[in-house]
């Protein structure tokens, strides 16, 4: 049996190449029966014990493994499926660009995805090997300029004592396997990126909301052992803005962000732009911060402008989650056209 983030690393994989659904094999008691040498024999895959007729599962690391990976392959797969697109898959790895992938006429060529580079960072820490991130890369089928990557660190386990793997029972599997540090995929932003997205630029998970915002062009996206994260990238804004920065496409907003004093931020027509729940937007003395397209504005969210600030909502179709609010004090807001519109309270 595979360890239990080898497990998921399995589970997870076939997210890299479009696969059409998963299936798992079904819980059986023993392929070999129990005995006095070997009351629990490697054959086993899951425990199951009868009781007044009922089936109760004991705690099974291969299926506990898989049970978590299924959590989150049932929102990743069917996003995959009805909304994206698969081009192709490659590894990464330390010192070297995507690998193992088409080549010809439907070679992807990464730089026309926003990227001037794409590995694994160094591993500092002393490890039997790094590297090995799979990435799936996959366009929107509704706009091909939008990506996603889908990335599954196959750096899962490590053997720790002096069993040799074959002869390892289950019931060692805790201290034989060492489960691995987890690593991160540099992404190098380029041009094409910033034309289609604007002056700051993160990639967002799509299954829990993190966002691994830009640093001089280099985006970190950290990956547990075994573990997935299907991102795309978008537009956002980081904690503190200190120049005039202009976004576009598609934006999404998180967290504490002060535009300084005189800076300008300017969202663009046609964009769309989710501010996330709970994130506090500051525009202070002398700044400006401009919003255009369709705004999704999540639940308890703050806009508040300083004296001398501006906010402008210029044609945008805003819908407002609850508890969300404008605060102006002493500065300036500006409503030009478009419409301001409650969220559902189901939402």
């Amino acid at each position: 049996l595979p360890p239990f983030e080898t497990q998921k690393c399995l589970k997870y994989l076939p997210l890299c190449y479009g696969a059409d659904g998963a299936i798992d094999y079904r819980a059986v008691s023993y392929f070999a029966e129990p005995t006095a040498i070997d009351p629990n024999p490697r054959h086993q895959y899951c425990s199951i014990m009868k009781s007044q007729g009922s089936l109760i599962y004991d705690s099974n690391f291969t299926r506990d493994a898989v049970t978590q990976a299924n959590a989150k392959i049932s929102v990743l797969g069917p996003l995959i499926k009805n909304s994206l697109k698969w081009k192709d898959a490659g590894r990464l790895n330390v010192g070297s660009e995507p690998s193992n992938m088409a080549v010809g006429t439907d070679a992807i060529v990464i730089s026309a995805w926003g990227l001037s580079s794409l590995q694994v960072v160094p591993d500092m820490t002393d490890v039997p090997y790094q590297g090995y991130i799979q990435c799936g890369f996959y366009e929107d089928k509704a706009d091909s300029d939008m990506h996603d990557f889908m990335l599954v660190n196959r750096r899962t386990n490590y053997s720790g004592n002096d069993l040799y793997v074959n002869d390892t029972p289950p019931s060692a599997y805790d201290t034989f396997y060492i489960s691995a540090g987890p690593q991160s995929a540099r992404f190098v932003i380029n041009n094409v990126a910033h034309n289609r997205f604007g002056t700051c630029i993160a990639l967002h998970d799509r299954y829990n909301d993190d966002l691994f915002r830009a640093e001089e062009d280099t985006i970190r996206v950290v990956i547990d052992a075994g573990e997935c994260r299907l991102v795309e990238m978008v537009g956002t804004l980081p904690s503190a803005v200190s120049s005039d920065s202009s976004l576009s496409t598609k934006v999404i907003l998180s967290g504490n962000i002060t535009i300084g004093t005189g800076s300008a931020v300017s969202i663009t027509a046609g964009t769309e732009t989710t501010i996330k729940p709970g994130t506090n937007i500051i525009v202070e003395d002398g700044a400006s911060f401009t919003l255009r397209g369709i705004v999704d504005i999540e639940d308890g969210v703050s806009i508040i402008t300083a004296p001398n600030g501006t906010l402008n909502f210029d044609n945008a179709t805003c819908t407002w989650g609850q508890g969300s609010k404008i605060e102006v004090t002493g500065g300036t807001l500006s409503i030009n056209g478009g419409s301001m519109n409650a969220s559902s309270p189901s939402r």
